[in-house]
């Protein structure tokens, strides 16, 4: 079938155009400038001269096309000309329908925005979330009348669906595509700043094939999300500056800076006619903070993204052939994993690239003089210690055993206790605190009435007897790790086939011996090897309808050619897997529990003097990294001779140095899961 593209010399349509042929299918496009067109599209191309606002230029480049991917329409929020909005995206929309439906196209796939939906601050979102009231923005309101065109149009047999993409960055066909000017402007040391907020992306190639998927499976009417994952600007310029091999980041200006610049701009731009170096639309898009889901994408179309960092390196290669190096691995040591096996997505490499790997030393009295080999899956962007170590051997003496309940102590543990609080948990419910250390929380749940605390930690004796044990139980012992009594093809099958046998004696076991109704999983995951049999045995103890919290550091910010300032969170050689919020959120989903809440902030951070993680960064570096003199209350006295160690005290929680992830969860009830 030859497929028709609209929008071709913009990313969306040019990569729709590369996936196509690379199909080794015939494409047409329909373009303003046979000369323009000509420079960025492959020769293979047949070019149509035409524009979506002319009727019959439409008409002439749908005749004899079977399918139709319409990509024109203007992306920006602000144009000096705001009647373009309707006349191209409302407008030329009608006029690509209605051609359609004339030529009767087979497929007919709109690319739409994810500004259409109607959200909740710091929300996660699906299709379902459709605005009813007109979009606050002109090009927000052009994209609804478009879409109401195209509904139109299925009414009247169009076989179309809709493509809701994130922000789109990636390889594309114009120096002044907005990422890859990005990249050059921060390779040059031009961007001392960037807006805070979220935003959402997608990698170019990565939408294209979603694209290409709905084209072949999906039913007519349907709507899909495209999004790799929601990102802070803080976390798009680390990347982008790691993987440019740059020391210099850009700041995060604060919101009443941006919301300032962003207002004096647009007042300018009414008499310039230039667009405002921050329009407040996006702004104020980007304070929403919502994250857009594609798990329908992915479960209906088997659609998988690359990683943002993947993508943001294909996009430096793209943009600077030079940068692309074949680099051979560096030494690993004698103990590391070969080749290397990703604990978290199975990504597997004989010949790591020397950006993924680091060395670190550890930050306790024990191990500072040792060296540890890290390693950052390019897939998943987890990072993992490669190096094998004897877990009841480090864990004999750990420091963080001895800490005491304080009154900093109380601080942070009275801000995790407020976000179980806000999820429903009772003084009446039964808790297990698993990984509980030294029992710290389960002392501080008492003190506050919740008398049905159990703690669980096998490296302390106290702790170390299970909740419950049972002579059919599937998980190993810490002595055994790595074995469990299945066979790695049942596991497999448990993780993949919910519903398969296997699944079914795990459940059944799991039912069997759920005592509780909440289960905290704070500070565990990272010290683990095998995530997914951690949270299966977790779900086991905990009842249907039960509470499930888990936190856990991630790696946001962390460069593998300068780990040395991460010392405290990468926290080794006890900390075997660190995860990004993102990949937190989809292995949780893999269990089939209900999201309730989800933090980015430590549950460390709190308003408390002394208790915010800023501070104990700081204080930790200041000693040298190493815990065990954190822990001494004669390293107070540092305190009292240091204004910065003050200042942070009082003032860290204003200037976060990292962040560890949580998410509040819901075991389904039998009811709820039929």
């Amino acid at each position: 079938m030859k497929p028709l593209v609209t929008g071709a010399t913009g990313i969306v349509g040019y990569n729709i155009v590369k996936a196509l042929l690379e199909q080794g299918r015939q494409v047409r496009v329909l373009v303003r400038s046979m000369e323009e067109a000509a420079q960025v599209l492959p020769s293979e191309c047949e070019l149509v001269e035409g524009d979506v606002t002319d009727k019959k230029s439409v008409l002439k480049a749908v005749t004899d096309c079977s399918v139709v991917y319409h990509a024109a329409g203007l992306p920006e929020q602000w144009l000096p000309d705001p009647s373009l909005f309707h006349q191209v995206n409302s407008l030329g929309t009608r006029n690509i329908v209605e051609a359609a439906l004339q030529a009767g196209v087979k497929k007919f796939i709109y690319i739409s925005t994810i500004d259409i939906f109607s959200v909740k601050p710091g929300s996660e979102y699906d299709e379902t979330a459709l605005g009813n009231l007109p979009s606050k923005s002109l090009y927000g309101r052009s994209k609804q009348e478009a879409e109401q065109f195209v509904a139109d149009g299925i009414k009247k047999g169009l076989p179309a669906c809709f493509v809701h993409p994130a922000g789109v960055y990636g390889p594309g066909p114009k120096e002044s595509q907005w990422f890859m000017d990005f990249i050059k402007k921060m390779k040059q040391g031009k961007i001392p700043a960037v807006p805070p907020g979220v935003l959402p992306v997608v990698f170019s190639e990565d939408l294209a094939a979603g694209c290409l998927l709905i084209e072949r499976n999906a039913p007519i009417g349907e709507r899909y999300i495209f999004c790799e994952s929601a990102r802070t600007w803080g976390e798009i310029v680390q990347v982008v500056a790691s993987e440019l091999g740059i020391k210099k980041v850009p700041a995060i200006m604060p919101f009443w800076l941006a919301w300032m610049i962003a207002t004096t701009g647009t007042a300018i731009s009414t008499f310039t006619k230039k667009p405002p170096l921050l329009q407040r639309q996006i702004l104020r898009f980007l304070q929403l903070g919502a994250r857009p889901s594609s798990a329908k994408a992915r479960r209906q179309l088997g659609w998988e993204p690359r990683s943002f960092r993947e993508g943001v390196r294909k996009t430096i290669e793209f943009v600077f052939p030079q940068h692309k190096e074949l680099v051979p691995p560096p030494l690993l040591g004698t103990a590391a994993r070969s080749p290397l096996a990703c604990l978290i997505c199975s990504y597997e490499t004989g010949l790591p690239n020397a950006r993924d790997l680091g060395i670190v030393r550890g930050n306790t009295e024990r191990f500072k003089n040792q060296i540890f080999h890290l390693w950052r899956c390019p897939r998943c962007e987890s990072i993992q210690n490669i190096d094998a170590v004897d877990y009841r051997a480090i864990y004999s003496d750990y420091p963080l055993n001895k800490r005491r309940l304080d009154i900093f102590a109380r601080g942070t543990m009275r801000n995790l206790l407020r976000r179980l609080k806000r999820a429903g948990l009772r003084k009446t419910d039964a808790i297990l605190d698993y990984g509980c250390g030294n029992g710290l929380f389960m002392t501080f749940l008492k003190e506050n009435g919740y008398a049905h605390v159990v703690g669980y930690d096998p490296y302390v004796l106290e702790f170390s007897a299970r909740p419950e044990t049972s002579s059919d139980v599937i998980f190993p012992e810490p002595e055994k790790a790595g074995e469990t009594g299945f066979s790695v093809s049942e596991r497999q099958e448990c993780d993949s086939s919910p519903g398969s046998p296997v699944a079914a004696r795990v459940q059944d076991d799991c039912g069997a011996r759920a005592l509780f109704d909440c289960v905290v999983l704070n500070d565990t995951i990272e010290h683990c090897d095998d995530f997914r049999l951690l949270v299966r045995e977790c779900l086991a103890y905990l009842k249907p309808g039960g509470l499930f919290y888990i936190g856990t550091p991630d790696t946001t910010g962390v460069e593998m050619d300068d780990l040395e300032p991460h010392i405290m969170k990468l926290h080794q050689p006890f900390h075997r897997v660190l995860v990004t919020f993102e990949t937190l959120q989809d292995l949780c989903s893999g269990f089939g529990l209900e999201y309730i809440h989800s933090y980015r902030r430590s549950y460390l951070d709190t308003l408390v003097p002394f208790a915010n993680y800023r501070f104990l960064d700081e204080f930790s570096k200041a000693l040298g990294h190493d815990i065990d003199l954190t822990l001494d209350p004669r390293s107070a006295s540092l305190v009292v001779r240091s204004p910065r160690l003050w200042f942070f005290a009082l003032f860290g929680y204003l200037f976060p140095s990292a962040y560890e992830p949580a998410l509040v969860l819901r075991k389904r009830s039998v009811s709820s899961a039929d």
